[in-house]
C-alpha cells in the first residue's frame, strides 16, 4: 500500500474514531457532522488511492463517498434511511478488510464493525425503532454501536500504517 493511501485512510479511520466518540454524548454530537465529512472524504480518497492492490478498493472508496455522503445529502431524517445507507458502506468496508488480511490482521479485528451492522439494523428492523419516534430507550444500543465502531476504526487504521506486502509463497516444483 503505497504512503498517501496509508496516511488518507489513517486520517479517515482516525476522524472515525473521533465522530464515533462524539455521538456517545448528546452535547458533542453536533460536532460530529463536521467530523463525519471530514472522515468519507479521507477513507473514499484512501480506498481509491490504495487501488493498486486491487481494484475492489476503489469500488470500496466510491461505495464510502456514495453511500456515506448519502447520509449527509439526506440530513438527519429517516432513520432508517440513515441505517440502510450507512450499513451499505460498512459491509463493502469489511469485505476490503478481509480481502486485506495478508497485509495486517488487524485488519480482521476491524471487521467488528459487522457486529455495529447487525444490531442497527436488529434496532430498526424488529425493534422497529422508526415507528418509536422515542430514541430514547435505545440510545445505550446506539452507543454500544459507537463503541464498537470505534474499536473498528482504531483496528483499521492500526492495520493500515502497519500493512505490508505479503510475502508470496515460493514457487513448488517449477
Amino acid at each position: 500500500m503505497n504512503i498517501a493511501a496509508k496516511i488518507l485512510l489513517a486520517i479517515g479511520f482516525l476522524l472515525s474514531i473521533v465522530t464515533n466518540g462524539s455521538l456517545l454524548l448528546i452535547f458533542t454530537a453536533f460536532y460530529a457532522l463536521y467530523t463525519y465529512l471530514a472522515s468519507i472524504v479521507f477513507r473514499a480518497l484512501g480506498w481509491i488511492a490504495s487501488s493498486s492492490i486491487s481494484r475492489f478498493n476503489i469500488l470500496t472508496g466510491v461505495a464510502v463517498l456514495i453511500f456515506g455522503g448519502g447520509i449527509l445529502a439526506g440530513g438527519m431524517g429517516d432513520i432508517t434511511t440513515l441505517i440502510f445507507l450507512w450499513s451499505v458502506y460498512t459491509v463493502v468496508e469489511a469485505v476490503t478488510y478481509f480481502r486485506l488480511k495478508d497485509y495486517s490482521k488487524l485488519y480482521l479485528i476491524a471487521m467488528v464493525s459487522l457486529i455495529s451492522v447487525a444490531m442497527a439494523l436488529y434496532l430498526v428492523i424488529v425493534e422497529n425503532i422508526a415507528m418509536a419516534g422515542d430514541y430514547d430507550d435505545v440510545l445505550p444500543n446506539f452507543q454500544l454501536i459507537f463503541v464498537v465502531n470505534m474499536v473498528s476504526a482504531l483496528f483499521a487504521a492500526l492495520g493500515t500504517l502497519l500493512a505490508k506486502k505479503p510475502i508470496e509463497p515460493p514457487e513448488v516444483g517449477g
